[in-house]
């Protein structure tokens, strides 16, 4: 899993810097296969001021060759984790610039009408890690929970994210002991969350095929496509074809216990439909129904 930090605070010797140790910490101890990149917004000296008129378009924001590297980070997340403080109810400037710049028109999000939109960034989930110095509920009942309104709603569901898991944390001006217990959190979260996740190994048919089957070499093809190139990437993952009994007794053996399915099969997991074989590619629709996951239907998936 891809991970990419964006870390919003001038001091390396804030509270807010060792969350980014320990968030950093508790990656490096993680199990799974994480690849990492820190954004350190402040060091870098980001320039958060949005600016646009007649010659520079606020249309074009997503091909502004100024943010091509910041755009090709967020692409590479699968996870985007976000250290920052609480300042008068919001983020810093300087996170939110970066925001305004970088989930753009026709990169974050596009628009399919007057009152509607979709987000592109689907797929991706956003961890936000947050401190303020008052009590920890004062968002909720004097800002009406302004912070997370607008973190969650406001930004992250407009673009397409769903999945958001936020500490935020009070009180950060107290006892060495009550700041160590909320960077054991942060840390022992971040040991542990992917764990959950991701899975040890995938099986399907090989390159080849079976007997050089035609239709197991394009199914081989499309399972490569649905683990790497969709934005429901898995890079460990079992996968077997539909649970008939030949596969029950492979999973008894392996004591694999938890796997998803993909086939043909309507009650496949990954259900792979529409299949057209033409000249210089074949071309699919995805639909997947994983547990506790919304439902996401890919439509003209295309491969050589």
């Amino acid at each position: 899993m891809n991970t990419l930090i964006v870390y919003t605070h001038p001091n390396h010797q804030s509270l807010n810097y060792a969350f980014l140790e320990q968030t950093l910490k508790g990656i490096s101890e993680n199990e799974g296969r994480i690849e990492i990149k820190v954004i350190d917004l402040y060091e870098e000296e980001f320039d958060p001021i949005l600016f646009f008129d007649e010659n520079k378009k606020r249309s074009d924001m997503h091909i502004d060759p100024k943010f091509a590297a910041y755009r090709e980070q967020i692409l590479w997340a699968d996870k985007l984790v976000f250290i920052y403080p609480i300042w008068w109810g919001r983020p810093p400037a300087m996170l939110l610039g970066y925001i305004d710049q970088l989930f753009s028109t026709n990169f974050a999000y596009r628009n399919k009408g007057k009152y509607s939109h979709e987000g592109l960034l689907k797929g991706k989930s956003a961890i936000c890690i947050s401190t303020m110095k008052g009590p920890k509920n004062y968002p909720l009942f004097f800002l009406n929970n302004a912070h997370k309104a607008l973190m969650k709603k406001a930004i992250f569901n407009f673009v397409g994210i769903k999945k958001i898991k936020f500490f935020e944390f009070g009180s950060v001006e107290g006892s060495k002991k009550k700041q160590k217990s909320k960077l054991k959190k942060v840390y022992n979260y971040l040991k542990k969350y992917l764990l959950k996740q991701e899975w040890n190994k995938v099986i399907t048919h090989n390159k080849d095929g079976e007997y050089g089957h035609s239709y197991h070499i394009i199914v081989h093809r499309m399972v490569s496509n649905i683990l790497y190139n969709n934005p429901v990437r898995y890079k460990k993952f079992k996968v077997f074809d539909f649970d008939d009994k030949n596969n029950n007794d492979l999973l008894k053996r392996l004591k694999i216990k938890n796997y998803f399915t993909y086939g043909t099969n309507p009650k496949s997991q990954f259900y792979i439909k529409n299949i057209k074989q033409l000249k210089d590619f074949s071309e699919y629709d995805l639909s997947i129904k994983l547990p506790g996951k919304k439902n996401l239907n890919i439509k003209n998936i295309k491969i050589p």
